[in-house]
């Protein structure tokens, strides 16, 4: 993570964007505005977003319009699709994927394979050991998504049989406004502070507590 003297190397690239703050006597106290939001953020990126800052904008940046430069780039290098490229994905999810057989599955269905009149008892054999078995799988159909983002949309939507209807232009909507959502509250997580990530947890935690105890309560009556 960005330590102090790092941080200040790369806001002092920004003391010349006009409505800078920094002056002589200042720049240890604008310094210690930056390093609260920034000091969580890996030095590499935090050039970056510098760097890219510097291109897009004009006015020197608050310590949360910066942060937010630097949260748009990571959110980029996490590869989060677009909603558009996420709809493509969901229509291309649906792959056939080959069969898998531990040795043992293997064993029964070349033994079956090998039996000649007695296939169909050897296989129904094969078949119960399948049904059986966490390892082996027929060939089958398989949801395959590029990004975990795009899987929980889906999930939470109530799966895939829940998203398609006979209306594909209104499953689209529906997806898209999902995910946007989606998207929004994963950007929300990466770009809480430590301590602020730290509270939430926290505070979720009791919450949850307090839930169970009061449900507790009222089953005791």
């Amino acid at each position: 993570m960005a330590t102090v003297k790092e941080i200040t190397a790369q806001i002092l690239k920004l003391q010349f964007l006009p409505n800078s703050p920094i002056t002589d006597r200042n720049v240890s106290q604008v310094i210690a505005t930056f390093e609260d939001a920034l000091s969580d953020i890996p030095v590499e990126m935090l050039e970056a977003g510098v760097q890219q800052y510097m291109s897009s904008e004009i006015f020197f940046p608050s310590p949360g319009a910066l942060r937010n430069t630097c949260m748009d780039l990571i959110m980029l290098a996490m590869g989060i699709p677009t909603a558009g490229e996420a709809w493509g994905m969901i229509l291309d999810a649906n792959c056939w994927q080959d069969a898998e057989y531990c040795q043992e599955g293997m064993r029964l269905r070349n033994a079956a394979l090998k039996s000649g009149d007695n296939y169909i008892p050897f296989m129904k054999e094969a078949i119960v050991h399948a049904g059986k078995c966490d390892i082996c799988k027929p060939r089958h159909y398989e949801e395959q998504y590029a990004h975990p983002v795009v899987a929980e949309t889906v999930r939470l939507l109530g799966g895939r049989e829940a998203l398609f209807t006979d209306n594909l232009a209104a499953d689209r909507a529906k997806f898209v406004d999902a995910y946007r959502e989606r998207v929004t509250l994963e950007r929300k997580k990466i770009a809480m502070l430590p301590e602020v990530k730290e509270f939430v947890q926290q505070r979720q935690n009791l919450l949850v507590d307090g839930k169970i105890k009061q449900l507790t309560k009222g089953m005791a009556k």
